[in-house]
């Protein structure tokens, strides 16, 4: 019996064409896996940032609600773990003149009028989504503060001269001892820690974090300021990690070096 298959006959697939149909699939397959990922990864974020919004909300709203002159002046920030997800909450509550764009310590007024607060909320794997912002101006109530005193501006920067955050700044004086934490990168003036409303005389001004030091590797560096009635006092401090170097001397043609040698960085 004849079983040859005549020319022409589409009885089968080749091996060329099955290689064919399976990278057609790959490709249709692949390309449904992108667009399935990338709209779960957008709806996630989109998740994120409502969820962040409310967050932002909940917090001025507090801010709104709490007495102003036992607000915490300066930076905090607290952690909310919504479904796994640690959304970091920073606020920074920062006294500038009426209308001003800028902070207090970048702010040419000599006495403040308002407190802006500004509410930033993060989370991890943000990628380039930016973080949600809230803020809001808050005046403080009619003799709230004496008049009859002046304001201390600490402006702290890092080795590379940027504005340095969440650094625990003390103000020791007549009657007064308060700690204030730096601003972030997300306020208006970044790297100040602003003490308004303190009476006339000699303070300290202190900076504690550990493992930071300043350019003579002072710990907790401190300088003096004086205050004076309806000015502001400014002081800056340099801060950073502590580093150290370890320094071996050689000689260039393989001899013994010195010894006793002073060596200064």
């Amino acid at each position: 019996m004849d079983r040859r298959v005549p020319l022409g006959s589409e009885a089968g697939f080749g091996l060329v064409e099955l290689i064919v149909a399976l990278t057609v699939f790959s490709i249709l397959v692949g390309g449904l896996v992108v667009t399935t990922v990338a709209g779960l990864s957008l709806a996630r974020t989109n998740r994120q940032r409502t969820v962040a919004a409310n967050l932002a909300s909940r917090d001025l709203d507090a801010v709104r609600q709490s007495n102003f002159t036992s607000l915490v002046i300066g930076l905090t920030t607290s952690t909310v773990p919504i479904d796994g997800v640690p959304f970091v909450v920073s606020r920074n509550a920062e006294w500038v003149a009426d209308a001003a764009t800028a902070g207090a310590c970048d702010s040419t007024a000599t006495s403040p009028q308002v407190l802006r607060v500004t509410v930033d909320v993060t989370w991890p794997d943000m990628g380039v989504v930016q973080p949600v912002r809230s803020a809001t101006v808050l005046s403080p109530p009619v003799g709230a503060y004496d008049p009859n005193t002046g304001h201390v501006a600490v402006r702290v920067r890092d080795s590379a001269a940027d504005p340095l955050g969440t650094v625990p700044v003390r103000l020791l004086g007549p009657g007064v001892d308060r700690t204030i934490a730096t601003t972030d990168e997300f306020a208006a003036s970044p790297g100040c820690a602003f003490f308004a409303y303190v009476p006339a005389g000699t303070y300290t001004v202190t900076l504690g974090r550990a493992g930071d030091v300043d350019r003579q590797g002072t710990a907790s560096p401190t300088q003096s300021i004086g205050v004076i009635v309806g000015a502001v006092a400014s002081v800056a401090f340099d801060y950073d990690l502590a580093a150290s170097a370890a320094v071996t001397l050689a000689s260039d043609d393989g001899g013994t070096p010195a010894s006793a040698i002073t060596v200064s960085l």
